[in-house]
């Protein structure tokens, strides 16, 4: 069984908008950059990921992480806007994606986070 490439979130920039290809299809997203553009990516790749080959197993670090980061931008919202939670997360994933980027769910293990723990900088780790 072959991995797939994961389509990637895409800038027209003659329209500003942004778009991913998905089996040959364009599929319009809205203002390229906006919260609204990156949850209906987000939600498109979780349909096109249930739709594949590709076992649960074979979703990667870096997928599971933009699904939750758009999952937080949802649920961590107070008076009607995104409390500063969601930043850290942001912040958090990012740098854990520098060391398991491509690493399956099912093969991360604890010496990635260590890894990653060990490595950020103090102002990053803070609680």
């Amino acid at each position: 069984m072959s991995k797939r490439a994961v389509p990637k979130y895409g800038h027209h920039k003659p329209t500003g908008q942004a778009r991913v290809r998905i089996n040959g299809k364009d599929c319009w997203l809205g203002k390229y950059g906006s919260p609204q553009s990156r949850k209906k990516y987000a939600e498109l790749i979780c349909k096109w990921e249930q739709e594949s080959d590709l076992p649960p197993t074979q979703v990667t670090f870096a997928q599971m992480a933009l699904m939750y980061s758009t999952h937080a931008e949802g649920h961590y919202v107070k008076n009607g806007k995104q409390t500063s939670e969601v930043g850290l997360i942001k912040k958090a994933l990012k740098w854990m994606i520098q060391f398991c980027r491509d690493t399956s769910l099912a093969e991360i293990r604890p010496r990635h986070l260590k890894e990653a723990r060990w490595s950020m900088p103090d102002w990053l780790a803070r609680p």
